[in-house]
């Protein structure tokens, strides 16, 4: 089943709104370190629970999930789910040894 990355940190939100004033709410979380600088709570894996700090790194981490490998390398085919993964790959398999 695809992984539909909108509906990612969607039922945290939902969750938040419906109890946050009961224990102390984002301002808890946020002590602990969850959400990352700006404190937004609702970037969190609604799969496995893992908190984000930036969407993007939400979006990313969502691809362990989808198994979605965006990034190929042209030489071999092989692919990657990051274009820094990617990079690290083209300069060890692909780049030749200093003589």
């Amino acid at each position: 089943m695809p992984l539909d990355l909108a509906m990612v940190g969607r039922k945290q939100r939902q969750e938040e709104s419906s109890t946050e004033g009961a224990a102390g709410g984002s301002a808890a979380l946020r002590k602990r370190g969850r959400g990352g600088a700006s404190g937004n709570l609702d970037l969190t894996c609604t799969i496995c629970g893992k908190a984000c700090s930036t969407s993007s790194s939400l979006a990313v981490h969502a691809r362990t999930h989808s198994g979605v490998r965006p990034y190929a390398c042209t030489t071999c085919g092989k692919a990657f789910s990051t274009s820094g993964n990617l990079a690290s790959h083209r300069k060890k398999m692909h780049t030749p040894d200093p003589e």
